[in-house]
């Protein structure tokens, strides 16, 4: 009775380990005009709003232990998604160590962000694909990292790991 044979991995489908957020990532409300802000906001009532352009990509959730990078996740289920570290750190705008100020404590958290494709690498390279947005999600998820060095990561949200409590 070797445990070994008693043990089932788990399954891991398409290829990537996957990982808890540190910041859930539910699903963004959007509103494409005045009145449907106004509209939502009727029933939201918060002291300060913040709007902002949506980018049409896919999120990710760079988390990052003592300022250093340790894993590049996928938006998922919102609780949990796909470890695609190796990925992103071939992508524009993931840095694999945020460097402070003298006499601050290394970042330690969780960096939210959206994975594009710049418009000019999709009429020149990807064309084939139906729009951006779904040339990046392939191309951020494919097992060889083929492609990724095209893809942007711009950043948008940031929380400190000890902020968020143990619920998360």
């Amino acid at each position: 009775n070797n445990p070994l044979f008693n043990t089932v991995p788990k399954d891991e489908g398409d290829g990537f380990r996957k990982a808890r957020h540190i910041i859930p990532m539910g699903s963004q409300e959007k509103a494409a005009s005045n009145e449907a802000f106004l509209n939502w906001s009727s029933t939201h009532r918060y002291e300060a709003y913040l709007v902002q352009y949506k980018l049409d990509g896919a999120s990710l959730e760079l988390q990052y232990e003592n300022g250093h990078l340790t894993k590049a996740v996928t938006r998922g289920d919102g609780v949990v998604g796909d470890d695609i570290t190796s990925n992103a750190i071939k992508m524009q705008g993931v840095l694999k160590e945020l460097k402070m100020d003298t006499g601050k404590s290394p970042f330690t958290g969780a960096v939210r962000g959206e994975v594009i494709m710049p418009k000019a690498v999709f009429t020149s390279m990807y064309i084939d694909k139906a729009n951006c947005r779904n040339a990046a999600n392939g191309i951020m998820k494919r097992k060889d990292g083929k492609g990724c060095e095209y893809l942007k990561v711009i950043c948008y949200d940031a929380g400190l790991g000890d902020e968020l409590g143990d619920d998360y």
